[in-house]
């Protein structure tokens, strides 16, 4: 794998032997327990979104994170209390 610009990143894309968290901008957290794991898979979208806002310098919708966030803590709230 070659690379020629500042972020190491393959030219001829990414590496396919390598897993799904290992690619270019991924981001993997699992516990193990899928409707939890489902949950945070939903708020990885969500997070990077912010987080390119916030690169962007755009104007942050503090309503709408806030929106997104108190959603995905309800989704997460319920998975966990059909653990008991």
């Amino acid at each position: 794998m070659t690379t020629d610009d500042p972020n190491d990143l393959p030219l001829d894309g990414p590496d396919e032997d390598a897993p799904a968290s290992e690619q270019p901008g991924a981001t993997s957290y699992t516990t193990g327990d899928p409707g939890v794991d489902a949950v945070l898979a939903d708020l990885g979208p969500m997070a990077q979104q912010l987080a390119a806002d916030a690169e962007a310098r755009e104007p942050l919708d503090v309503d709408a994170a806030l929106e997104l966030l108190t959603a995905a803590h309800q989704r997460l709230a319920d998975r966990l209390s059909g653990l008991d």
